[in-house]
Protein backbone atom coordinates (compact mmCIF):
# COMPACT_ATOMS: atom_id res chain seq x y z
CA UNK A 1 0.00 0.00 0.00
CA UNK A 2 1.41 3.06 -1.11
CA UNK A 3 -1.07 5.74 0.62
CA UNK A 4 -3.95 6.03 3.55
CA UNK A 5 -6.63 6.08 0.54
CA UNK A 6 -5.71 2.77 -0.34
CA UNK A 7 -5.35 1.75 3.47
CA UNK A 8 -9.36 3.13 3.85
CA UNK A 9 -10.30 1.80 0.17
CA UNK A 10 -8.86 -1.46 1.56
CA UNK A 11 -10.80 -1.40 5.31
CA UNK A 12 -14.09 -0.34 3.34
CA UNK A 13 -13.83 -3.04 1.08
CA UNK A 14 -13.47 -5.19 4.66
CA UNK A 15 -16.68 -3.78 6.34
CA UNK A 16 -18.18 -4.64 3.35
CA UNK A 17 -17.69 -7.96 3.30
CA UNK A 18 -18.11 -8.57 7.03
CA UNK A 19 -21.21 -9.16 8.59
CA UNK A 20 -20.89 -6.97 11.57
CA UNK A 21 -18.20 -4.65 12.73
CA UNK A 22 -17.20 -7.40 15.41
CA UNK A 23 -16.51 -9.26 12.82
CA UNK A 24 -14.02 -6.95 11.17
CA UNK A 25 -12.69 -6.15 14.58
CA UNK A 26 -11.82 -9.37 14.93
CA UNK A 27 -9.97 -9.53 12.06
CA UNK A 28 -8.13 -6.45 13.00
CA UNK A 29 -7.04 -8.02 16.05
CA UNK A 30 -6.11 -10.96 14.49
CA UNK A 31 -3.62 -8.96 12.39
CA UNK A 32 -2.64 -5.97 14.89
CA UNK A 33 -3.04 -7.05 18.37
CA UNK A 34 -5.88 -4.00 19.11
CA UNK A 35 -8.90 -5.65 20.70
CA UNK A 36 -12.07 -3.04 19.96
CA UNK A 37 -9.87 -0.96 16.46
CA UNK A 38 -13.31 0.27 16.22
CA UNK A 39 -15.65 0.73 18.88
CA UNK A 40 -18.66 1.97 16.94
CA UNK A 41 -19.08 2.39 13.20
CA UNK A 42 -19.23 5.87 13.46
CA UNK A 43 -15.54 5.61 14.43
CA UNK A 44 -14.68 3.58 11.63
CA UNK A 45 -16.39 6.40 9.34
CA UNK A 46 -14.04 8.97 11.37
CA UNK A 47 -11.05 6.84 10.20
CA UNK A 48 -11.93 6.63 6.85
CA UNK A 49 -12.37 10.60 6.63
CA UNK A 50 -8.75 10.67 8.10
CA UNK A 51 -6.87 8.62 5.96
CA UNK A 52 -8.17 10.89 3.13
CA UNK A 53 -7.07 14.18 5.00
CA UNK A 54 -3.81 13.35 6.73
CA UNK A 55 -0.74 12.10 4.53
CA UNK A 56 1.09 8.89 6.67
CA UNK A 57 4.34 10.01 5.96
CA UNK A 58 3.70 13.44 6.97
CA UNK A 59 1.67 13.63 9.54
CA UNK A 60 2.55 15.62 12.33
CA UNK A 61 1.86 18.56 14.70
CA UNK A 62 3.34 20.83 17.04
CA UNK A 63 -0.24 21.65 19.26
CA UNK A 64 0.75 23.69 21.95
CA UNK A 65 -2.53 23.30 23.66
CA UNK A 66 -1.52 19.64 24.11
CA UNK A 67 2.05 20.30 25.09
CA UNK A 68 2.94 18.36 21.67
CA UNK A 69 6.65 17.66 20.55
CA UNK A 70 6.33 14.53 18.53
CA UNK A 71 9.46 12.61 18.50
CA UNK A 72 10.83 11.62 14.90
CA UNK A 73 11.01 7.67 13.71
CA UNK A 74 14.80 7.75 13.63
CA UNK A 75 15.67 8.81 17.21
CA UNK A 76 13.20 6.44 18.48
CA UNK A 77 15.18 3.78 16.80
CA UNK A 78 18.19 5.07 18.17
CA UNK A 79 16.78 5.06 21.73
CA UNK A 80 15.64 1.64 21.34
CA UNK A 81 19.05 0.44 19.55
CA UNK A 82 20.62 1.60 22.77
CA UNK A 83 17.87 -0.29 25.25
CA UNK A 84 18.88 -3.52 23.24
CA UNK A 85 22.72 -2.30 23.96
CA UNK A 86 21.79 -2.24 27.25
CA UNK A 87 21.00 -5.81 27.27
CA UNK A 88 17.05 -4.85 28.54
CA UNK A 89 15.11 -6.86 27.25
CA UNK A 90 11.35 -5.92 27.77
CA UNK A 91 8.00 -8.42 27.78
CA UNK A 92 5.86 -5.38 28.41
CA UNK A 93 6.04 -1.49 27.02
CA UNK A 94 3.86 0.75 28.23
CA UNK A 95 4.24 4.27 27.00
CA UNK A 96 1.89 6.58 28.90
CA UNK A 97 1.51 9.65 26.02
CA UNK A 98 2.26 7.85 22.57
CA UNK A 99 1.32 10.46 19.99
CA UNK A 100 1.83 9.09 16.44
CA UNK A 101 3.47 5.97 17.94
CA UNK A 102 6.99 6.31 16.87
CA UNK A 103 8.34 4.61 20.08
CA UNK A 104 5.58 1.46 19.94
CA UNK A 105 6.62 0.80 15.87
CA UNK A 106 10.22 0.93 17.08
CA UNK A 107 9.59 -1.35 20.29
CA UNK A 108 8.23 -3.72 17.56
CA UNK A 109 10.83 -3.95 15.89
CA UNK A 110 13.87 -3.68 18.09
CA UNK A 111 12.38 -5.88 20.85
CA UNK A 112 11.39 -9.76 19.72
CA UNK A 113 10.03 -10.79 23.59
CA UNK A 114 7.56 -8.15 23.94
CA UNK A 115 3.69 -9.93 24.92
CA UNK A 116 2.11 -6.53 25.37
CA UNK A 117 1.94 -2.84 24.69
CA UNK A 118 0.17 -0.82 26.59
CA UNK A 119 -0.52 3.32 25.55
CA UNK A 120 -2.51 6.41 26.40
CA UNK A 121 -2.75 8.72 23.83
CA UNK A 122 -5.37 11.87 24.65
CA UNK A 123 -5.41 13.26 21.18
CA UNK A 124 -8.02 10.70 18.55
CA UNK A 125 -6.14 12.06 15.67
CA UNK A 126 -3.06 10.60 16.83
CA UNK A 127 -4.46 7.40 17.56
CA UNK A 128 -5.72 7.18 14.11
CA UNK A 129 -2.24 8.00 13.09
CA UNK A 130 -1.08 5.19 15.01
CA UNK A 131 -3.53 2.58 13.85
CA UNK A 132 -2.97 3.50 9.91
CA UNK A 133 0.96 3.06 10.27
CA UNK A 134 0.78 -0.45 12.52
CA UNK A 135 -1.65 -1.38 9.68
CA UNK A 136 1.15 -0.63 6.89
CA UNK A 137 3.68 -2.54 8.72
CA UNK A 138 1.27 -5.94 9.54
CA UNK A 139 -0.28 -5.58 5.96
CA UNK A 140 2.76 -4.93 4.00
CA UNK A 141 5.25 -7.55 6.41
CA UNK A 142 2.61 -9.80 7.58
CA UNK A 143 4.49 -9.09 11.14
CA UNK A 144 3.27 -10.37 14.47
CA UNK A 145 2.01 -7.97 16.63
CA UNK A 146 1.95 -8.50 20.45
CA UNK A 147 -1.65 -7.19 22.41
CA UNK A 148 -1.78 -3.73 22.43
CA UNK A 149 -4.24 -1.96 24.56
CA UNK A 150 -4.62 1.78 23.35
CA UNK A 151 -6.59 4.32 25.85
CA UNK A 152 -7.68 7.85 24.43
CA UNK A 153 -7.62 9.52 27.52
CA UNK A 154 -5.57 12.03 29.77
CA UNK A 155 -2.89 10.95 31.32
CA UNK A 156 -3.57 12.34 34.42
CA UNK A 157 -6.96 11.29 34.88
CA UNK A 158 -5.85 7.32 33.90
CA UNK A 159 -6.48 4.57 36.20
CA UNK A 160 -3.60 1.95 35.79
CA UNK A 161 -4.90 -1.50 36.88
CA UNK A 162 -1.76 -2.87 38.15
CA UNK A 163 -2.87 -6.25 38.46
CA UNK A 164 -2.46 -6.46 34.80
CA UNK A 165 1.33 -6.09 35.05
CA UNK A 166 2.05 -8.54 38.12
CA UNK A 167 2.98 -11.82 35.63
CA UNK A 168 5.03 -9.08 33.83
CA UNK A 169 9.18 -10.12 33.69
CA UNK A 170 10.78 -6.71 32.71
CA UNK A 171 8.44 -3.73 32.21
CA UNK A 172 9.87 -0.77 30.00
CA UNK A 173 8.10 2.76 30.61
CA UNK A 174 9.09 4.58 27.56
CA UNK A 175 8.18 8.34 25.75
CA UNK A 176 8.44 11.58 25.16
CA UNK A 177 5.91 13.41 27.69
CA UNK A 178 4.74 17.35 27.35
CA UNK A 179 7.37 19.61 27.17
CA UNK A 180 5.47 22.40 28.67
CA UNK A 181 4.47 23.75 32.29
CA UNK A 182 1.35 23.74 33.99
CA UNK A 183 0.74 27.56 33.82
CA UNK A 184 1.97 27.29 30.05
CA UNK A 185 -1.39 25.53 29.42
CA UNK A 186 -3.61 27.12 31.89
CA UNK A 187 -3.01 30.16 29.80
CA UNK A 188 -4.25 28.29 26.93
CA UNK A 189 -7.57 26.85 28.99
CA UNK A 190 -5.99 23.21 27.84
CA UNK A 191 -8.23 20.10 29.54
CA UNK A 192 -4.60 18.84 29.16
CA UNK A 193 -3.82 19.09 32.57
CA UNK A 194 -3.33 17.19 36.14
CA UNK A 195 -5.96 18.69 38.73
CA UNK A 196 -4.62 21.17 40.52
CA UNK A 197 -2.95 19.81 44.24
CA UNK A 198 0.13 21.25 44.83
CA UNK A 199 2.07 17.90 44.31
CA UNK A 200 5.50 19.57 45.29
CA UNK A 201 3.60 20.54 49.10
CA UNK A 202 4.72 23.76 49.04
CA UNK A 203 4.00 25.65 52.09
CA UNK A 204 2.74 29.58 52.46
CA UNK A 205 3.30 32.04 49.32
CA UNK A 206 5.27 29.16 47.46
CA UNK A 207 2.25 27.11 47.19
CA UNK A 208 0.73 30.39 44.54
CA UNK A 209 3.28 31.86 43.59
CA UNK A 210 6.30 30.70 40.74
CA UNK A 211 7.19 27.80 42.83
CA UNK A 212 3.98 25.97 42.62
CA UNK A 213 4.83 26.39 38.68
CA UNK A 214 6.25 22.53 37.30
CA UNK A 215 6.81 20.36 33.83
CA UNK A 216 3.66 18.24 33.06
CA UNK A 217 6.72 15.72 32.20
CA UNK A 218 8.11 16.13 36.06
CA UNK A 219 4.24 15.00 37.12
CA UNK A 220 3.66 12.31 34.55
CA UNK A 221 7.12 10.61 35.60
CA UNK A 222 6.76 10.83 39.52
CA UNK A 223 3.07 9.66 38.90
CA UNK A 224 4.26 6.41 37.41
CA UNK A 225 6.92 5.92 39.69
CA UNK A 226 4.58 6.14 42.43
CA UNK A 227 2.63 3.40 40.36
CA UNK A 228 5.81 1.35 39.07
CA UNK A 229 8.57 1.57 41.05
CA UNK A 230 8.10 -1.65 42.98
CA UNK A 231 8.25 -3.42 39.55
CA UNK A 232 10.89 -5.13 37.71
CA UNK A 233 12.16 -3.23 34.70
CA UNK A 234 13.17 0.57 33.42
CA UNK A 235 11.85 3.80 32.40
CA UNK A 236 13.30 5.66 30.00
CA UNK A 237 12.22 9.36 28.67
CA UNK A 238 12.52 12.10 27.06
CA UNK A 239 12.83 15.69 29.06
CA UNK A 240 14.17 18.51 29.72
CA UNK A 241 16.98 19.02 31.96
CA UNK A 242 15.34 20.30 34.23
CA UNK A 243 13.12 18.25 34.70
CA UNK A 244 16.02 15.63 35.45
CA UNK A 245 17.17 17.85 37.91
CA UNK A 246 14.04 18.61 39.84
CA UNK A 247 13.42 14.92 39.66
CA UNK A 248 17.11 13.97 41.58
CA UNK A 249 16.78 16.71 44.02
CA UNK A 250 13.44 15.70 45.40
CA UNK A 251 13.83 11.92 45.41
CA UNK A 252 14.91 11.81 49.54
CA UNK A 253 11.18 13.04 49.67
CA UNK A 254 10.02 9.86 47.94
CA UNK A 255 10.24 6.00 48.97
CA UNK A 256 10.79 4.75 45.13
CA UNK A 257 12.39 2.03 44.67
CA UNK A 258 14.74 2.64 41.38
CA UNK A 259 18.47 3.16 40.95
CA UNK A 260 20.97 3.59 38.23
CA UNK A 261 19.58 6.59 36.73
CA UNK A 262 21.43 8.16 33.97
CA UNK A 263 21.16 10.24 31.26
CA UNK A 264 22.34 11.29 27.86
CA UNK A 265 22.52 14.33 26.71
CA UNK A 266 20.56 15.26 23.26
CA UNK A 267 20.61 18.27 20.34
CA UNK A 268 16.80 18.91 20.87
CA UNK A 269 17.57 21.95 18.08
CA UNK A 270 17.96 19.32 15.70
CA UNK A 271 15.26 16.78 16.51
CA UNK A 272 12.61 18.72 18.04
CA UNK A 273 13.72 22.63 16.86
CA UNK A 274 13.55 23.61 20.07
CA UNK A 275 16.09 25.34 22.07
CA UNK A 276 16.33 23.75 25.04
CA UNK A 277 18.44 21.61 27.24
CA UNK A 278 17.17 18.36 26.94
CA UNK A 279 18.14 14.74 27.50
CA UNK A 280 17.27 11.15 28.11
CA UNK A 281 16.40 9.98 31.34
CA UNK A 282 17.04 5.87 32.16
CA UNK A 283 15.71 4.78 35.47
CA UNK A 284 16.10 1.25 36.97
CA UNK A 285 12.87 0.25 39.02
CA UNK A 286 12.29 -2.70 41.27
CA UNK A 287 15.80 -1.65 43.44
CA UNK A 288 15.72 1.09 45.95
CA UNK A 289 19.39 3.07 46.36
CA UNK A 290 20.37 5.52 48.66
CA UNK A 291 22.92 7.28 45.74
CA UNK A 292 20.43 10.40 45.09
CA UNK A 293 22.68 11.13 42.19
CA UNK A 294 22.58 10.78 38.25
CA UNK A 295 25.15 9.87 35.78
CA UNK A 296 25.55 11.67 32.35
CA UNK A 297 26.75 8.88 29.57
CA UNK A 298 26.24 8.97 25.87
CA UNK A 299 25.12 6.96 23.11
CA UNK A 300 28.35 6.13 22.08
CA UNK A 301 29.68 5.20 25.49
CA UNK A 302 26.67 4.20 27.27
CA UNK A 303 29.05 2.53 29.81
CA UNK A 304 30.97 5.17 31.13
CA UNK A 305 30.36 7.73 33.07
CA UNK A 306 30.98 11.01 32.00
CA UNK A 307 29.82 13.54 35.10
CA UNK A 308 27.82 12.90 37.78
CA UNK A 309 25.32 15.20 39.93
CA UNK A 310 23.33 15.09 42.90
CA UNK A 311 23.23 14.51 46.65
CA UNK A 312 26.29 14.15 48.15
CA UNK A 313 25.80 14.29 52.16
CA UNK A 314 23.24 17.05 52.55
CA UNK A 315 24.78 19.07 49.81
CA UNK A 316 22.83 18.65 46.31
CA UNK A 317 26.15 19.51 43.99
CA UNK A 318 26.71 19.93 39.80
CA UNK A 319 29.91 18.17 39.32
CA UNK A 320 30.03 14.82 42.32
CA UNK A 321 33.58 14.47 41.37
CA UNK A 322 34.83 18.20 41.24
CA UNK A 323 33.10 18.24 44.92
CA UNK A 324 34.51 15.51 46.36
CA UNK A 325 38.35 17.06 44.94
CA UNK A 326 37.46 20.38 46.92
CA UNK A 327 35.06 18.93 49.58
CA UNK A 328 37.49 19.52 52.77
CA UNK A 329 36.93 23.46 52.06
CA UNK A 330 33.48 23.69 51.76
CA UNK A 331 31.66 25.48 54.76
CA UNK A 332 29.37 28.26 56.00
CA UNK A 333 30.13 31.42 53.98
CA UNK A 334 31.87 34.49 56.36
CA UNK A 335 29.42 36.77 54.58
CA UNK A 336 26.06 38.04 54.77
CA UNK A 337 23.78 37.35 51.83
CA UNK A 338 23.05 41.39 51.21
CA UNK A 339 19.39 41.35 48.77
CA UNK A 340 17.64 44.37 47.37
CA UNK A 341 20.62 46.08 46.17
CA UNK A 342 19.49 46.78 42.90
CA UNK A 343 15.79 46.01 43.43
CA UNK A 344 13.86 48.76 41.14
CA UNK A 345 17.12 49.77 39.57
CA UNK A 346 17.96 47.14 38.25
CA UNK A 347 18.31 48.99 34.50
CA UNK A 348 21.18 51.38 36.14
CA UNK A 349 23.02 49.18 38.59
CA UNK A 350 22.62 45.64 36.78
CA UNK A 351 25.41 46.07 33.68
CA UNK A 352 26.45 43.40 31.44
CA UNK A 353 29.66 42.94 29.66
CA UNK A 354 30.58 42.16 25.89
CA UNK A 355 33.43 41.99 23.74
CA UNK A 356 35.11 44.23 26.47
CA UNK A 357 31.99 47.11 26.57
CA UNK A 358 29.58 47.46 28.94
CA UNK A 359 25.79 48.14 28.97
CA UNK A 360 23.23 49.11 31.30
CA UNK A 361 19.82 47.29 31.16
CA UNK A 362 18.52 49.67 28.83
CA UNK A 363 21.36 48.62 26.21
CA UNK A 364 23.20 52.16 26.63
CA UNK A 365 27.04 52.01 27.00
CA UNK A 366 28.42 52.23 30.15
CA UNK A 367 32.02 53.58 30.57
CA UNK A 368 33.36 53.79 34.57
CA UNK A 369 36.14 52.41 36.55
CA UNK A 370 36.20 48.55 36.95
CA UNK A 371 36.96 48.67 40.98
CA UNK A 372 33.50 49.92 40.94
CA UNK A 373 31.35 46.63 39.81
CA UNK A 374 31.25 43.17 41.48
CA UNK A 375 30.58 39.89 39.44
CA UNK A 376 26.58 39.18 39.57
CA UNK A 377 25.05 35.71 39.58
CA UNK A 378 21.63 35.81 39.15
CA UNK A 379 19.17 32.99 40.47
CA UNK A 380 17.56 32.76 36.79
CA UNK A 381 21.11 31.56 36.02
CA UNK A 382 20.83 28.69 38.64
CA UNK A 383 18.47 26.40 36.46
CA UNK A 384 21.54 25.03 34.45
CA UNK A 385 23.87 22.40 35.09
CA UNK A 386 26.90 23.74 35.80
CA UNK A 387 27.90 27.64 36.19
CA UNK A 388 31.40 28.76 34.41
CA UNK A 389 31.48 32.17 33.95
CA UNK A 390 28.84 35.08 34.41
CA UNK A 391 28.91 38.51 31.88
CA UNK A 392 26.78 40.08 34.48
CA UNK A 393 28.57 42.91 37.19
CA UNK A 394 26.60 44.89 39.62
CA UNK A 395 27.45 48.49 40.97
CA UNK A 396 28.11 48.07 44.65
CA UNK A 397 26.99 51.83 45.60
CA UNK A 398 27.50 51.35 49.61
CA UNK A 399 29.23 48.17 51.88
CA UNK A 400 26.77 49.21 54.48
CA UNK A 401 23.30 50.73 54.78
CA UNK A 402 24.17 54.13 56.33
CA UNK A 403 27.44 54.84 54.68
CA UNK A 404 27.73 58.10 52.88
CA UNK A 405 27.77 58.07 49.23
CA UNK A 406 29.83 61.19 48.88
CA UNK A 407 32.80 58.87 49.11
CA UNK A 408 32.25 57.81 45.68
CA UNK A 409 33.52 60.82 43.72
CA UNK A 410 36.62 59.01 44.36
CA UNK A 411 35.61 57.48 40.74
CA UNK A 412 34.96 60.34 38.73
CA UNK A 413 33.03 57.97 35.92
CA UNK A 414 30.63 56.43 38.05
CA UNK A 415 30.15 59.32 39.64
CA UNK A 416 29.02 60.90 36.60
CA UNK A 417 26.96 57.79 35.60
CA UNK A 418 25.13 57.89 38.77
CA UNK A 419 24.22 61.18 39.17
CA UNK A 420 22.63 61.31 35.18
CA UNK A 421 19.99 58.49 36.68
CA UNK A 422 19.69 60.22 39.78
CA UNK A 423 15.70 60.30 39.18
CA UNK A 424 15.54 56.63 39.29
CA UNK A 425 17.36 56.86 42.60
CA UNK A 426 14.57 59.52 43.53
CA UNK A 427 12.03 57.54 43.22
CA UNK A 428 12.63 54.41 45.39
CA UNK A 429 9.55 54.13 47.90
CA UNK A 430 10.71 51.23 49.96
CA UNK A 431 11.72 51.98 53.76
CA UNK A 432 14.30 49.65 52.99
CA UNK A 433 16.04 53.18 51.12
CA UNK A 434 14.41 55.93 53.43
CA UNK A 435 18.19 56.09 55.43
CA UNK A 436 20.12 55.49 53.01
CA UNK A 437 22.43 58.55 51.50
CA UNK A 438 21.56 59.20 47.90
CA UNK A 439 24.65 60.55 46.61
CA UNK A 440 25.03 64.40 45.61
CA UNK A 441 24.76 66.35 42.57
CA UNK A 442 27.53 67.27 41.00
CA UNK A 443 28.79 70.99 41.55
Amino acid sequence: MSSLQELSDFLQKKIESSSSLNELNEYLESISGIDDFFKSKKEFVKFGEFCKTYNIDSFSTNNREWGDIQTPRDTTDKICNLVKELKISPDVIIEPTYGGGNFILSSLEKFSKISKIYGIEIHKNYEWSFKAKLLYLVLDSKKHIPKIELFCENIFNHNFDVDDFRNSKNILIIGNPPWVTNTELSGSESVNLPEKNNFKKFRGIDAITGKSNFDLAEFIILQLLEIFSDFNGEMIMLCKNTVIKNLIKELPNYKFKISDIRSIPINSRIIFEKNVDASLLLVRLGTRTSDYTCKEISFEEPHSTKRKFGWVSKKFVSNVFDYKKFQDIDGSCCFNWRSGIKHDCAGILELTQEDNTTYNNSFRIVEIEPDVTYPLLKGSMLKDFMISKSNKKLIVTQKKNDEDTKELNAFPNLWRYLNQNIEFFKKRKSVVYKKIWIFQFLV
